[in-house]
């Protein structure tokens, strides 16, 4: 599920990074090409909001 706010820098959010989608003959799809491959996370992260660009002297 997408988050529907904008997150503060530094705010703390439970990610569930799902499962693969699923095909009828294996065990995920060999079509979906826009999700990750095995064996990356199924599981649900802690992620932390950060800043983007970082402050540096190019950015200024």
């Amino acid at each position: 599920m997408a988050i529907n706010f904008s997150p503060k820098v530094g705010e703390i959010l439970e990610c569930n990074f799902g499962n693969y989608p699923v095909s009828q003959n294996g065990p995920f799809s060999t079509t979906y090409y826009d999700g990750r491959i095995p064996p990356a996370m199924i599981k649900n992260r802690l992620v932390v909001v950060l800043d983007w660009p970082p402050e540096s002297p190019d950015n200024q």
